[in-house]
């Protein structure tokens, strides 16, 4: 504690010193501060404090790195207002030589006439007098009681998990895809990685997989009937309901013929049909119809449903999709999954599983196409068809599409009708698209010559084996 009488004089009696107060205007009128609300998901949020009266209307803004609840925020605010009010007073002085053990940051209690002000010292020279300067502090200020918190409505408890959730068993999407592995798809909102863990015969779950991004999964909300394949489709339309907030596009059709608008429809059959669309139309939030369809595509044409019901799952087909790590050596056998948000733990209760086998259906020959038959002169029936490919049957250049199997071979069944349940007269196993069918063989089978046949057409796969089949009605 120092009085006036005890700092240095530079003439006459007494000490000199100088006391300054800054414009009120200068003042903080708001103090706005920034903080991390455990209560909000460890959220930034803010609080501000105002000045209800004075002239100050400048805007202080402080950021802190705390944790802090609401009412404790309020109650810093309000402290750092305060603040700014008792350090617009500043003193400038010379200490005494008795004064020497004094640093800056240290309080002192100044009496200056008739009143004792505590200041904290902000500058201390070394001199015999030390000069000095402070400005006004009051420890009160910082006594701060807690503000008063913001109502919250109770929140219902965090649910966390994956939303949606698909395994697809595809043909090949890309070059570079693993032919016999599932393809993953996820959906959650907000979006989180999703761990997939995969075992085998009861044993440990190992990982498999992890999805990193979001894909867009949906159902329809009417049924789609078959349509006309390998041309537009004008007639049908696809109903479906997404996610509020994902959004399906339109595109040129030059677009989709080069690969754009593609999804995958589940059918009653568990095959999936995939699919392409040129128009899409909001017809209401997270409901679209999809127009203007190519169908069958990628060699699904045999799985059209008739019809898919409402309610089939729906996927967009997009670089989201993760392939599992599935060997070969375990396809078609059943195998437990389970999955859930990466980090977790495999037992924690937002994993969901299942046991599933695939039959690796990028592996799957295509059924082939324009089947034919002639009669020739001796009686004979003569059948051929031409070879579809599953890799780089793109080009139009090519003569002939290439052999996407280790050889070229074909498994005809000749049936006694066109429905679903006919029997199989006689079965062909052939290495070329073409065979002939004797009189003798019409003869021991229908008793005679025939003019119509029912047929099922598989290119075989020394993997996967049968193909899908091209079913036809051949006349002669």
């Amino acid at each position: 504690s120092l009085t006036a009488d005890d700092l240095v004089a530079r003439g006459g009696s007494g000490g000199d010193y100088r006391r300054t107060r800054g414009e009120e205007t200068a003042l903080p009128g708001v103090v706005a501060l920034t903080y991390i609300d455990p209560q909000r998901g460890y959220q930034s949020a803010s609080v501000e404090a105002r000045r209800t009266n004075g002239r100050a209307n400048a805007v202080q803004r402080v950021a802190v790195p705390l944790c802090l609840d609401e009412g404790a925020a309020r109650g810093i605010a309000q402290a750092l207002l305060y603040q700014g009010v008792v350090e617009r007073e500043q003193v400038g002085a010379t200490l005494p030589p008795s004064c020497l053990a004094l640093d800056a940051g240290d309080v002192v209690t100044l009496s200056l006439a008739g009143s004792g002000t505590d200041y904290r010292l902000t500058r201390l020279g070394l001199e015999g007098g030390r000069p000095a300067s402070g400005i006004r502090t009051d420890p009160s200020v910082f006594a701060y009681r807690d503000g008063t918190a913001t109502p919250r409505p109770a929140e219902p408890p965090a649910t966390v998990g994956v939303a949606l959730f698909q395994f697809l068993d595809l043909p090949l999407l890309r070059p570079d895809a693993v032919p016999h592995a599932p393809y993953l798809a996820a959906y959650t909102a907000p979006w989180s990685p999703v761990a997939v863990l995969r075992s085998t015969a009861g044993g440990a779950f190992a990982d498999d997989a992890t999805v990193g991004a979001r894909s867009i999964i949906g159902r329809l909300t009417a049924d789609l009937y078959p349509g006309p394949c390998g041309r537009w489709d004008r007639v049908n339309s696809v109903y479906v309901e997404v996610p509020r907030g994902v959004e399906l596009v339109s595109a040129p059709e030059i677009d989709v013929l080069n690969g754009a608008n593609v999804a995958a429809l589940l059918t009653l059959s568990g095959e999936w049909e995939v699919l392409q669309w040129a128009q899409a139309t909001l017809l209401a939030p997270g409901r679209y119809r999809l127009s203007l369809l190519l169908r069958g595509q990628l060699g699904t044409d045999f799985a059209l449903g008739a019809p898919t019901p409402a309610g089939a799952p729906f996927v967009v087909l997009t670089e989201a999709l993760v392939q599992s790590g599935m060997p070969l050596s375990l396809r078609t056998l059943p195998l437990a999954w389970r999955w859930g948000p990466l980090g977790r733990p495999q037992d924690d209760p937002s994993f969901a599983g299942a046991t599933l086998a695939f039959r690796g259906v990028g592996l799957r020959p295509y059924a082939p196409a324009q089947a034919r038959m002639v009669r020739a002169a001796s009686g004979d029936l003569v059948l051929s068809w031409v070879r579809r490919t599953r890799i780089d049957g793109d080009p139009w250049e090519q003569v002939e599409v290439p052999l996407g199997e280790e050889a070229e071979a074909y498994a005809l069944d000749l049936l006694s009708g066109s429905a679903a349940g006919s029997t199989v007269l006689r079965t062909f196993d052939l290495s070329a698209p073409a065979v002939t069918y004797t009189a003798a063989h019409q003869a021991a089978d229908f008793g005679g010559p025939v003019t119509r046949l029912s047929v099922a057409i598989h290119q075989v796969s020394a993997t996967y084996g049968r193909g899908a089949a091209l079913r036809a009605t051949l006349h002669a």
